[in-house]
């Protein structure tokens, strides 16, 4: 029985991590989007300003079970992700 409910478990495990992808992925063309657009209108890349607006409604907006530190430790990859993904196309 707890053979059964591990494996139906990592099923939904298996789910989620596909849905995490296409989220990212979905994230990534977006940046194409505004890399485009602050191309367009000489804006930096970086702007420290919305990223402490991102980190403020991510905090505010986790209720748990996650905690703080961890949610910090993904976002905090995926914003350098991100950084890193628009200076490549930059230099393109």
């Amino acid at each position: 029985m707890e053979e059964e409910t591990l494996s139906i478990l990592r099923e939904k495990i298996d789910k989620i991590n596909l849905g995490i992808l296409q989220l990212l992925n979905q994230r990534f063309e977006i940046l194409q989007k505004i890399q485009e657009i602050k191309e367009k209108q000489n804006l930096p890349l970086s702007d420290p300003k919305r990223e402490n607006e991102i980190w403020e409604k991510l905090l505010k907006a986790n209720k748990g079970p996650i905690p703080t530190e961890a949610l910090y430790s993904i976002f905090q990859q995926i914003l350098q992700s991100s950084k890193q993904y628009m200076k490549k196309k930059e230099k393109k």
